[in-house]
């Protein structure tokens, strides 16, 4: 019986407590997300040490949409660089866009060789990949 109690107290207890944390009467709504690329655009060969600079367009789901910068992934051995468009949603209630946006990414290369600048497309499973020849 006193272990029934104990349950039924514990029980009483937690469900209290998860009340308190879920009705506070605030809600955010903010997340920071990848985005998929629709084009990317930029030079074939630089010079090493010369910036490299790619416009990228893609389309922010809401009006809320801010730029956050770009996910990088390098890949030493291969050469290669996936890229994303970070962007960060504030807001709660944000008409839909149906409009691409644009922006530049630079990349600098610190050594001679070829590159691949892989532009994430959807969700880490396609990519538009632009081969960049560094002199």
């Amino acid at each position: 019986m006193m272990t029934r109690f104990f349950y039924l107290a514990a029980a009483t207890g937690l469900s209290l407590g998860l009340t308190g944390c879920l009705g506070n009467g605030t809600t955010t709504c903010s997340v920071t997300q990848t985005e998929p690329i629709l084009t990317a655009t930029g030079p074939r060969t630089i010079a090493l040490n010369q910036t490299a600079a790619f416009t990228v367009s893609y389309l922010p789901q809401s009006s809320c949409a801010t730029l956050d910068g770009f996910s990088e992934q390098s890949d030493n051995v291969t050469n290669s660089v996936n890229v994303g468009v970070r962007i960060t949603y504030n807001g709660c209630d944000c008409p839909a866009l149906s409009t691409p946006a644009q922006t530049t990414y630079s990349f600098k290369p610190t050594k001679t060789g070829t590159y691949y600048l892989r532009f994430i497309t959807a969700a880490n499973i396609g990519y538009i990949t632009d081969t960049l020849t560094v002199q």
